[in-house]
């Protein structure tokens, strides 16, 4: 299921027939947004926002499956570490974890509290971290490489940077399915993976097999190359060309930037000091 998440998948919706370099301004926008904005509510805003396109993206039921319960656990688990582990002053203990007159423990943690200073930080780190990745995931599910990699030459970026970012792209789902492969191979012969001790082990025992495999895919993918005379510079039989539906996706990207600027001029979306 995981490596079904970094694959592209072929649908007929209004995002997939969107120019890739609308979608690459999408991204940026969200981003740049997520990490200037301290106000949880508007991040929490903007997280709607970029998860919108989803519903018009139509991706199939275990992907999204997928993708919801990596963002969820992504907001309770930080959620709970920033709870437990805030720092900062000042902080207002909701719950007791361990009474400081526990013996030992007690006395040399000072007891340990669920602060609700920390909730709040970690839902904001948590919706930076969810409104990125969801736009971020949506222009490599609903984006063919090919088209990627036309989109970014076409934005002027370095052909070797774009040739380098495509392979990244392809290369991680078939590191995600040899770990899995290498983990099923070590349960048929016997190893046990139970546990947060076994399965660190069976990860370290894996780790030797993919990096062999990584390298040897890519001199692969370096001969390849070679073979057919590749400098970086490409051609292409398809041709991007940005359409009705595309500049309004650019007005969209606009009138986000205004209106994060705006909330940051009035402070609105300014981090309290201190705490951020």
């Amino acid at each position: 299921m995981l490596t079904e998440l970094f694959q592209h998948y072929q649908q007929r919706s209004l995002v997939h027939q969107l120019d890739p370099r609308a979608k690459i301004a999408w991204v940026v926008a969200i981003s740049l947004l997520a990490m200037s904005l301290g106000d949880a509510r508007l991040l929490g805003l903007l997280s709607a926002i970029a998860l919108a396109p989803w519903a018009a993206a139509r991706p199939p039921l275990r992907r999204l499956k997928a993708l919801l319960a990596i963002l969820t656990a992504a907001l309770v688990g930080t959620m709970l570490t920033q709870g437990v582990f805030y720092s900062w002053e000042p902080r207002t203990p909701l719950m007791t974890l361990l009474s400081p007159s526990v013996p030992v423990f007690g006395t040399i943690t000072g007891g340990v509290h669920v602060y609700r200073e920390g909730l709040i930080y970690g839902a904001v780190q948590s919706l930076r971290f969810l409104s990125a990745i969801a736009a971020g995931m949506l222009i490599v599910l609903t984006t063919h490489p090919g088209d990627l990699l036309l989109a970014a030459t076409r934005l002027k970026l370095p052909a070797r940077f774009a040739f380098m970012l495509t392979v990244a792209l392809r290369f991680l789902p078939l590191m995600i399915e040899e770990t899995q492969r290498t983990l099923v191979a070590q349960q048929v012969r016997g190893v046990r993976l139970r546990g947060v001790r076994n399965m660190t082990r069976g990860l370290l025992r894996a780790l030797v097999p993919l990096v062999v495999g990584a390298l040897r895919r890519s001199r692969q993918l370096a001969l390849a190359a070679e073979a057919r005379a590749y400098t970086g510079e490409r051609s292409s039989v398809k041709e991007l060309r940005f359409r009705g539906r595309d500049w309004a996706v650019i007005a969209l990207v606009g009138v986000l930037v205004v209106a994060g600027a705006a909330a940051l001029y009035g402070g609105f979306g300014a981090r309290p000091a201190g705490v951020y």
